[in-house]
């Protein structure tokens, strides 16, 4: 019986390294990250959940993937070369990851009143051009990763046609023809959002609202909100609360709010929350 058991434990052992390389492998490749900070809360996150939901799984699988990894620095059988092999492989995935992933930029409230300030006029210039440019009640969001273009959503007048594409460079005349956009007129929002230092852009005509993409720090995403009057910023900000739990948001003016989300549970937020002084808070 002692040996049913240990047979079947050291196939657990090969098994349990394999999926966890996998596993890791399989994170690296599907996501295009924007940073290495959201890697590892995509890493975090993840296990989090599996050790949370599926726990009578997961959680034998830690405890055998710890103890062989202490297992395999004392016993140098060849089964147990190989997964110290296998470990080998899994911290340099996680260490190629760490290294070639772009440091992160910090963000918090006075750094988004400083750029904000800085572009005042080109955000002002692409929310008026981009406005111009599709048609009654239609919809346009482009946010930009890395250069590329990460989602592009579109709605119709009709509310239809909605579009995403992932990681893609470009996107064809059609995609936009529904909305009245063509090809110059996308490539002049791309070049006025560049001019503008905004990577993203979400405009919609019966929200009469402009929301604007302004960096990620890992799972967390800063962006402006600009409304058209003071009554509009009014009544949506009746309905948000400055700290939800998914959610930080600052009343900077009138007609201009900053807010972070987070992705993952232990969001960054605004870091300079209880601390910032506006500079021009009118």
């Amino acid at each position: 019986m002692r040996k049913i058991l240990t047979s079947l434990y050291n196939r657990l052992e090969v098994v349990v390294a394999l999926v966890i390389t996998a596993y890791l492998v399989y994170i690296r490749l599907d996501g295009d990250y924007v940073d290495r900070v959201e890697y590892f809360e995509t890493i975090s996150g993840c296990t989090g959940l599996l050790l949370v939901y599926l726990f009578f799984v997961s959680l034998p699988i830690a405890l055998i993937y710890i103890i062989s990894l202490f297992r395999s620095i004392k016993i140098r059988t060849t089964r147990q070369k190989f997964i110290i092999a296998v470990h080998t492989i899994n911290v340099l995935i996680v260490g190629i990851s760490y290294y070639s992933l772009p440091r992160p930029h910090p963000c918090d409230a006075s750094i988004m009143e400083q750029h904000y300030l800085a572009h005042e006029q080109n955000i002002q210039n692409l929310i008026t051009y981009t406005n111009s440019c599709i048609q009654d009640s239609c919809g346009l969001s482009v946010e930009l990763r890395n250069g590329k273009i990460w989602q592009l959503y579109y709605k119709d007048k009709h509310g239809l046609a909605w579009f995403y594409r992932k990681g893609t460079k470009v996107c064809t005349e059609m995609d936009l023809s529904h909305i009245g956009v063509d090809r110059a007129e996308f490539d002049n929002i791309l070049q006025l959002m560049h001019d503008a230092g905004i990577i993203g852009i979400d405009i919609d005509w019966n929200a009469d609202v402009s929301s604007l993409t302004y960096c990620y720090y890992g799972g967390t995403k800063y962006w402006y909100e600009i409304y058209p009057s003071p009554a509009k910023a009014e009544e949506y900000r009746s309905i948000m609360h400055p700290q939800d739990s998914d959610r930080t948001v600052i009343f900077y003016n009138g007609t201009l709010s900053f807010i972070s989300s987070s992705s993952v549970i232990s969001g960054r937020g605004f870091p300079d929350w209880d601390t910032f002084n506006p500079i021009r808070h009118e």
